[in-house]
């Protein structure tokens, strides 16, 4: 094929080789499918409209007379039949498998992705409430500790003896002497005397 025919061509690579070894739609589907970019919709009419356009094509650049011609015309032929062909069915349904198996390997990465980053997330939610539960509890203490230091502090009971125990002239009962007791609470009320005997 010469240089300037094979801008005419979508898949020139394909057809630079000798003619005998251009080989049937079986092998054009292998290239087809291998050499697809990966947004195509690689289907088996895909595949076949594209080499029924080519071999249009590689019909205008050979004349009658080269002996590529022939091999066109087999390919044209064949090409016409494949749908009754159990090995190109086999091609086209190991195809599909192997994309099945792609995309679904695709959909496990992103899942494995989205979990992972789920994951991540739930994780910084856990510590973050973990730490929140921890820095509460730690609060709670120290407030606990302080008001127990406060209480300490205030809450001292002073028990002041007036005078040591006497006896009543007429009963001969022994009446204590007054207890003065102070009580505070940690309302910071005053605190009150309570006469007790």
């Amino acid at each position: 094929m010469l240089k300037e025919e094979r801008p005419k061509l979508k898949y020139p690579n394909y057809w630079d080789k000798d003619p005998n070894n251009w080989g049937g739609v079986n092998e054009w589907d292998i290239y087809w499918i291998e050499n697809q970019p990966r947004s195509a919709l690689i289907t088996k009419q895909n595949s076949h409209t594209a080499l029924a356009e080519e071999l249009k094509r590689l019909n205008q650049i050979y004349t009658g007379i080269h002996p590529a011609c022939e091999i066109i015309s087999g390919l044209q032929n064949e090409l016409k039949g494949i749908a009754k062909s159990d090995e190109n069915k086999k091609i086209w349904d190991t195809r599909d498998r192997i994309a099945s198996l792609k995309v679904e390997s695709e959909l496990i990465d992103l899942e494995s992705h989205i979990n992972e980053k789920k994951g991540r997330q739930a994780g910084l939610r856990i510590a973050r409430r973990g730490f929140q539960v921890y820095a509460d509890a730690e609060f709670d203490s120290v407030e606990r500790e302080q008001k127990r230091i406060r209480a300490n502090e205030n809450d001292e009971v002073i028990v002041e003896n007036a005078s040591p125990v006497t006896t009543h002239p007429y009963f001969h009962v022994h009446i204590p002497p007054p207890r003065v007791v102070t009580l505070s609470s940690p309302n910071n009320i005053t605190p009150t005397c309570v006469h007790t005997s």
